[in-house]
Formats: structure tokens, sequence, C-alpha cells
């Protein structure tokens, strides 16, 4: 089955990033762009919205531990600009820590999961973001 979560940007560290990729694999996520940090994510995400506009990628998986910039100031520089601002993001990350949870949600994220430990775990983990995201419906056009 061909899961509509398409096209997600990943930024997160380098084995999180194969993790990623192995399981997206598996689950049918094709045309995932995967990225090593937030500054490297935001050139990829407004490179996409000047070429392709609104139908870009579709969402993106986001480490709160990533270099050059985390999570919380990738979240608030995304929001901050109109042309990538409506872009659905779910957190994936190590920390379960209440700040960070909150923190998140309030910069309008569509999930929050702590990564599993396990190869399994991780795939149930993103079989179940995939599913919820086969039902969400999103606007096609910048909001």
């Amino acid at each position: 089955m061909q899961h509509r979560l398409g096209q997600p940007v990943v930024p997160s560290a380098r084995r999180a990033r194969r993790r990623v990729s192995a399981v997206a694999a598996v689950l049918g996520i094709a045309g995932s762009t995967l990225v090593a940090t937030g500054v490297e994510a935001l050139e990829t995400l407004r490179s996409s919205a000047d070429r392709d506009g609104p139908r870009g990628p579709h969402v993106v998986l986001l480490d709160l531990n990533m270099p050059c910039m985390n999570g919380l100031e990738f979240l608030e520089q995304l929001r901050a600009d109109p042309a990538v601002a409506s872009t659905p993001v779910f957190v994936l990350t190590t920390s379960g820590r209440e700040t960070d949870v909150a923190a998140a949600h309030r910069h309008h994220i569509a999930g929050y999961m702590v990564k599993p430990n396990t190869m399994s775990e991780m795939l149930d983990t993103l079989r179940a973001a995939s599913l919820f995201w086969d039902v969400c419906h999103v606007p096609r056009t910048a909001a």
C-alpha cells in the first residue's frame, strides 16, 4: 500500500535518518528527502515551495536534537515564513520531556512521537503516523 504521507523531509541524526529511511521503504512511503540539519531542511522546503508551490513536501518528520539549529528553532523559522508556514510537522525525537512536547505543540505540530528503541517499534510508530496522515485532510494551497 502506498501511503499518502509522501515526500517527507526528515531532518535528523545520520543513524536515525537511515532507520527512518528503511522504515519508510517498508511502509511504501516514497520520495523521502533526508537532510542533516534544520538549516538544510528549511532550504529544501523553501526551494520546493519556490519550484512546486503548495504541492511540495507534504510533511516533515522532525528531530528536536539537530546540529546547527535545533528542532524548536526550526519550527520557529518554519512558521515565520509564509511560503512554508503551513507545512505539517510530526516530531520524532528522543525527548519525552513535557517541556519539549509543550514547546513543539506551541508551533502547531501535527503530532509528537518519542523515538522507539527497536526497528520493530519504529516501524509501528511510523506506520501509525502514516495511517493517521492518510485520513487527514489538508489544503493544497497555502492558508
